[in-house]
């Protein structure tokens, strides 16, 4: 099978299939392509038991520099109980991996060509509800998006959204409707789920004082409430201000109608903000 890289165009969906060698890339890399996340679990233990752990089992002389699993994930509306799952947290529960999820082409290109010259394994995720619906200018050049490094999509003062992949659409739909109401969202997309930086949702949370988070996964014992925990302690809000408010947004199935019952769960969140904030 054919890996998938981004190719200079001004326009492009997500990711376009195409070869790749030395002299084009300079790409030197184990590059499984999973056709699906949902066939991912027969190779679980080799993943988490083996290569996660190689580097430090060896005392840090041996890595899997360049090991990066390429997979699609998430619901696109027809995929059934099979090929609607997003089980990230398994894998952000593993140390000794890192675990990306791009929401658009730039970001995609930036964060595989890092992932594939990172010393440790690397899942990288990649929403199928993405690939016919993704467009977006990319740079020509050979570029690297930092691992562990959210990006602010959009500055706001009243409360932090925050989500990955393919839920991103979903969050700046809201931002925008929210603006309607007055209601001034800063919008995060965190591209790195394991590590998560920490330091960008922590700042802009102290900023607004109140988190919503969305995912498409399950919700038990997800990196939700990884986040909650590591965010909540580290914000410190003035005693005049308004108390941190944490309204906490998850679906707990990937499909069509979870997705309008997400959406009208945090219209209404919105609109109760409208009402307290600051």
């Amino acid at each position: 099978m054919l890996p998938w890289v981004a190719l200079p165009s001004l326009r492009f969906n997500l990711l376009v299939r195409t070869r790749h060698n030395q002299h084009s890339h300079h790409l030197t890399a184990m590059y499984p392509l999973l056709p699906s996340l949902d066939y991912i679990f027969p190779a679980f233990d080799q993943i988490v038991n083996e290569a996660a752990k190689f580097r430090f089992r060896s005392g840090n002389e041996f890595n899997c520099g360049g090991l990066t699993f390429r997979t699609p994930c998430g619901a696109v509306g027809h995929g059934a109980l099979y090929h609607s799952q997003s089980p990230e947290a398994y894998f952000t529960h593993t140390p000794g991996l890192k675990v990306v999820i791009p929401s658009g082409p730039a970001d995609a290109k930036g964060l595989l060509l890092a992932s594939i010259r990172c010393p440790d394994p690397v899942i990288f995720f990649e929403p199928k509800a993405l690939y016919r619906a993704a467009v977006e200018e990319v740079p020509v050049g050979d570029y690297e998006v930092p691992l562990g490094q959210a990006k602010i999509v959009r500055e706001g003062s009243d409360v932090t959204l925050v989500s990955w992949g393919g839920q991103m659409n979903v969050l700046n739909k809201v931002a925008e409707s929210a603006a309607q109401l007055g209601i001034s969202c800063e919008v995060i997309d965190l591209r790195t789920l394991l590590p998560w930086d920490q330091e960008c949702v922590i700042n802009s949370v102290n900023k607004t004082g109140r988190l919503i988070i969305s995912h498409e996964a399950p919700v038990s014992l997800c990196l939700l409430c990884s986040i909650v925990y590591d965010v909540f302690p580290c914000c410190h809000r003035k005693p005049q201000d308004s108390p941190l408010r944490f309204p906490l947004s998850s679906l707990r199935s990937a499909s069509s109608v979870s997705r309008r019952l997400f959406n009208e769960s945090v219209a209404m969140t919105l609109l109760s903000l409208s009402s307290t904030r600051r």
